[in-house]
């Protein structure tokens, strides 16, 4: 405090600096940032200062000059250079593009039939959005002199909302946001669908400056729930393409056309129908510990759609489960043995036709009766502890592929084959198909040992399997006769 009230004051600011001083500072300081009459008059001048510097320097950064005098001169293309204005404006701009192309080509495939729309936000500081296009809280207005959509100034703490006025026609939908700019890192800026007109429930994708997360959250009134499915670290920047999309119960999270979450909301929690097909997104406003407002992530343009999921022209009996994280699951198959994929392992169920598909029992039930083409991948490890001379010394955490074991109505019928391998086999209608781990492929130690001078010893390996996983793991089938 010392040091601010030498540089802003000219004072030397001593220890024997009188508390009255430092209470006048803060409080000028504090009602001049908002823009309140001050007792004094050396904070305003000092503001005054700073600020014809400041904007001295962002008409240079806008014009791309460093003109100016003194100072103010040579920061002019540094500053420019450092805070990267231009490079954003760009990238912000290809995003909102990009976003629109993305669009122009799911409605351009000829099996698309559907609805879609987008905006790219842009007006004056303050004014509303369009009524027609949106409803919601009216304190998200355009922010700034960037056009972007945002809470107004002297909003109170809090979420703030706008909802489609438009509709999609299916339950296979679409939606995502520009990453405009924003005063905190902590704070949540959500893209969002499954809503109902009213906004009181739906499916959100969310970021702040270091995660995305995805899940189901509800209103009433200006009271939210927000129940997370998965969140992942990732750091997220201005003029990124933040994207949820829909098919069934499954949601996938994609960034800048990158998919970061894939999620299969297996209760099926989140509603779904005609009553359920609008899009929106939510901001949130809030105070830091200085009493300054601070927000999160504005958006500089939105897009909504119906969407082709992948295979959504398959009508062949046919399933895919996934694994949509790269994380191992604990499975103990002792040397020899098979074991059923833990519950819970698969994650994702997409391209399913004709099958009923329990995706946390990781089970397929058959419909049409028929030969069938399946398949299964994944890799395993063994890590339990071990002594020279047990098993295979030193080969703890040695990865390897996975044999596959078929098993129908809940006993081993066919296997082991080895990872991505498929079998083909007849299956009748009701019966129900899962996959396990057989522990039968030997891991060895890197170097043989044996007493000195011997000729002949043994060479320890073992196959018991302790964790599953892979970056990502897959059982899949289609109907082939």
């Amino acid at each position: 405090m010392r040091r601010v009230l030498q540089v802003f004051t000219g004072r030397p600011g001593g220890l024997d600096a009188a508390p009255a001083e430092v209470d006048s500072f803060w409080d000028d300081m504090q009602k001049t940032l908002k823009g309140e009459s001050t007792a004094g008059s050396w904070f305003e001048d000092v503001s005054i200062a700073a600020a014809s510097g400041v904007e001295q320097l962002a008409e240079n950064i806008a014009g791309g000059v460093a003109a100016g005098a003194g100072a103010i001169a040579n920061a002019g293309q540094k500053i420019a250079d450092l805070l990267g204005l231009a490079d954003s404006a760009q990238k912000i701009a290809m995003a909102a593009q990009q976003q629109i192309q993305d669009l122009q080509n799911e409605t351009s495939n000829p099996d698309f039939n559907g609805f879609a729309w987008s905006t790219i936000f842009s007006g004056a500081d303050g004014d509303p959005l369009s009524s027609s296009d949106w409803a919601g809280s009216p304190e998200i207005v355009i922010r700034g002199d960037s056009g972007f959509a945002g809470v107004a100034e002297g909003s109170a703490d809090g979420y703030y909302h706008k909802v489609s006025q438009y509709e999609y026609e299916t339950d296979t939908q679409s939606a995502s946001i520009v990453l405009g700019t924003r005063t905190s890192d902590d704070q949540w800026t959500s893209v969002e669908v499954r809503c109902d007109p009213g906004k009181t429930q739906g499916v959100f994708a969310r970021a702040n400056r270091s995660t995305i997360q995805i899940g189901r959250f509800t209103r009433s009134g200006t009271a939210w729930t927000w129940t997370p499915w998965y969140s992942r670290s990732r750091t997220n920047n201005q003029g990124d393409i933040l994207r949820l999309r829909t098919s069934g119960d499954n949601y996938y999270v994609l960034v800048n056309g990158t998919a970061v979450i894939d999620w299969t909301d297996s209760p099926a929690s989140a509603s779904k129908g005609a009553g359920f097909r609008r899009a929106g997104f939510t901001q949130r406003k809030d105070t830091n510990f200085l009493g300054l407002p601070i927000a999160s992530w504005r958006i500089a343009s939105f897009a909504m759609a119906d969407w082709l999921p992948p295979g959504g022209a398959v009508t062949t009996p046919a399933w895919r489960l996934r694994r949509g994280s790269a994380t191992e699951v604990a499975l103990s198959v002792a040397h020899g043995a098979t074991a059923l994929m833990p519950t819970g392992f698969y994650t994702i169920a997409d391209l399913a036709s004709a099958v009923t598909v329990d995706v946390s029992a990781g089970e397929v039930t058959i419909i049409e009766s028929g030969w069938y083409s399946i398949k299964a991948t994944s890799s395993n490890r063994d890590n339990s502890q071990d002594v020279a001379g047990d098993d295979a010394y030193d080969v703890r955490n040695a990865y390897r592929l996975t044999p596959w074991q078929l098993y129908v109505d809940g006993s081993p019928l066919e296997g082991p084959f080895p990872s991505g391998v498929p079998t083909e086999i007849y299956l009748a209608a009701g019966q129900k198909v899962r996959v396990g781990a057989s522990a039968t492929v030997p891991v060895f130690p890197s170097n043989s040992y044996g007493a000195t001078g011997s000729s002949n010893f043994a060479m320890p390996a073992r196959s018991q399997i302790t964790h599953v996983g892979g970056a990502s793991p897959v059982f899949t089938g289609r109907k082939v006769a």
